[in-house]
């Protein structure tokens, strides 16, 4: 017998095109990122984005609600303290969450000012 697990979920993060860094007010920078979603199940998931390998902020642009059996898309932003950045290119990690339990880790490059 062969069982086969698939994800219910499936993402993608990519920096918004044609954006560069924004700086901000006390020292920080956010960067703005589009995050592509599908939804394998036959249930309506709820998401929630999570910085995984350093401190700082996810502001999503809405809710993350992924309709059964569909795609959705939407933006966000990371934002940063400048004294974390250690190069113009700085890797982070987002971790998918539903109802708490973490479902995927995306990476991304955050880019700032050249250091």
């Amino acid at each position: 017998m062969l069982l086969v697990t698939r994800a219910d979920v499936a993402a993608r993060i990519m920096r918004t095109p044609g954006q560069t860094y924004q700086l901000l007010a006390h020292d920080r920078i956010s960067n703005l990122y589009n995050i592509k979603l599908v939804n394998k199940t036959r249930k309506n998931i709820h998401l929630d984005l999570k910085l995984e390998n350093m401190k700082g902020e996810i502001k999503q642009v809405g809710v993350v609600d992924v309709p059964k059996e569909s795609y959705f898309q939407t933006s966000f932003f990371i934002t940063l303290k400048n004294e974390q950045l250690k190069s113009r290119k700085t890797k982070v990690k987002i971790g998918i969450y539903e109802n708490g339990k973490r479902v995927d880790v995306l990476s991304a490059i955050f880019l700032g000012p050249s250091i």
